[in-house]
C-alpha cells in the first residue's frame, strides 16, 4: 500500500478539482512485501470456520484440547502435501488456538464459571437427559447437585447395595474447588456406583444437602428397597460423617483402616511436626496394632503400653484411638 499526502498548491488545485477536498492520494496493490509460504507467515492464518467445527465434534465426543489436537494433526498426516497442512495455522491450530476454541465451546455449552450460565446449563441438562439429576443453587452461588445414572438405580437393585456403602469425597477437581463424592458398594463384579454428589463446599451443610438431594433422586428402590445401607465405610472427615449421620440415621458408620493410617503418616512426615525419620517407622507400626486389635480389651492394653519420646505423636495416638475406636472397621467386622 502505497501513501502520498500532495501539498496543495493554486496551480495543482487548477489541474486537478478532487486535490482541495482529497489531498491523501492511497494506492493499493495485491502484492505482499514478504515472504507468504514460510512456516512463520502460515503460522499467522486464523483458524478456517470448519476447521474449527471439527474441534467441536471432538470435543462433544469427549476429547479434550490436547487429546484432539493429536487426533487431528493424525489425520493431516493422511494428506499428500503433509508438511504444509502441519505448518499452516487455519488448518492445523496452535495449541493456544486450540484451547481458546476449547474455551469457546464450554461456554456455548456447558455456560462459564460459577455464574448464571454454568446454573443454567445444569437445569438444561438435567431436564433433557435419562438420569436423573437434582440441583439446588444458594444466594451466594454455592451448590449441591446429586445424579443417579440409569446404571447407578440397576445397582440399588443389587443386594450388596443394601449392605456396605464407600464414600470417598475428592475435593478441588476444578478451578471452583469442587468436591465429588461417589458412592459405591462392592459386588461379584468389583465395586460399581450407587450416586454421586457434587458440591461446592465440603463443610457439613452442604454436604447434607447434597445426601438430601441424593436420597430424593433415588426413591423408594433405594439401597436394596431398604432405603438406607446397613452400613457407611468413610475416611476421618468430621463433616462428612455428620452429614451421613443426619441423612441415614438409621446407618452404622465405620472408618476405612487405610485413609486413618494415611492421615497418620502424613502427619508423621509433616516437617512442621519435628518427627525423627529413625522414629516414623516404629511409630507406624504402634498405630497398626492400634487399628487392627482384635477386641476391646486387647485395644486398650496395647493403648496403655504405648511409650514414646514424641509428645505430639502421643497426644496424637490417645485422641485419635479413644475417640474413633468403636468406628474401626476391623474390630468390628472381625
Amino acid at each position: 500500500m502505497l501513501v502520498q499526502v500532495r501539498h496543495q498548491t493554486a496551480r495543482k488545485v487548477k489541474d486537478d478539482e478532487m486535490l482541495a477536498m482529497s489531498p491523501c492520494f492511497i494506492a493499493i496493490s495485491g502484492s505482499h512485501n514478504h515472504e507468504t509460504t514460510s512456516a512463520a507467515s502460515l503460522k499467522e492464518l486464523r483458524v478456517l470456520p470448519s476447521v474449527e467445527a471439527a474441534f467441536h465434534d471432538y470435543f462433544r465426543g469427549g476429547m479434550g484440547p490436547a487429546a484432539a489436537s493429536r487426533h487431528h494433526q493424525l489425520k493431516l498426516d493422511l494428506a499428500a502435501d503433509v508438511w504444509v497442512e502441519r505448518a499452516r495455522a487455519d488448518t492445523n491450530p496452535t495449541a493456544r488456538a486450540v484451547i481458546h476454541i476449547h474455551n469457546k465451546w464450554l461456554k456455548s455449552t456447558v455456560g462459564g464459571w460459577n455464574d448464571s450460565d454454568m446454573f443454567a446449563a445444569l437445569e438444561n441438562f438435567a431436564n433433557n437427559t435419562d438420569n436423573v439429576v437434582e440441583v439446588e443453587v444458594g444466594a451466594n452461588g454455592s451448590f449441591c447437585v446429586a445424579l443417579v445414572t440409569p446404571l447407578m438405580a440397576r445397582v440399588h437393585e443389587l443386594r450388596e447395595a443394601g449392605e456396605v456403602v464407600f464414600v470417598d469425597a475428592t475435593a478441588s477437581v476444578d478451578r471452583l474447588n469442587t468436591a465429588v463424592i461417589p458412592l459405591l458398594c462392592a459386588t461379584p463384579m468389583g465395586a460399581l456406583p450407587l450416586g454421586i454428589v457434587l458440591t461446592s463446599s465440603q463443610d457439613e451443610a452442604h454436604l447434607t444437602k447434597g445426601f438430601e438431594l441424593l436420597k430424593k433422586a433415588l426413591g423408594e428402590k433405594a439401597f436394596y428397597g431398604r432405603q438406607h445401607p446397613e452400613c457407611f465405610m468413610t475416611d476421618n472427615c468430621d463433616a462428612e460423617r455428620g452429614a451421613l449421620r443426619k441423612v441415614w440415621p438409621e446407618s452404622a458408620q465405620y472408618l476405612c483402616i487405610f485413609h486413618v493410617l494415611q492421615q497418620v503418616w502424613r502427619w508423621v512426615l509433616d516437617s512442621r511436626h519435628g518427627v525423627p525419620k529413625q522414629d516414623r517407622q516404629r511409630y507406624m507400626a504402634i498405630m497398626k496394632q492400634l487399628v487392627y486389635a482384635p477386641s476391646p480389651d486387647a485395644f486398650q492394653l496395647i493403648l496403655d503400653g504405648v511409650d514414646v519420646a514424641h509428645e505430639g505423636f502421643a497426644r496424637l495416638v490417645h485422641s485419635h484411638s479413644t475417640v474413633h475406636f468403636e468406628y474401626f472397621a476391623y474390630t468390628i467386622i472381625k
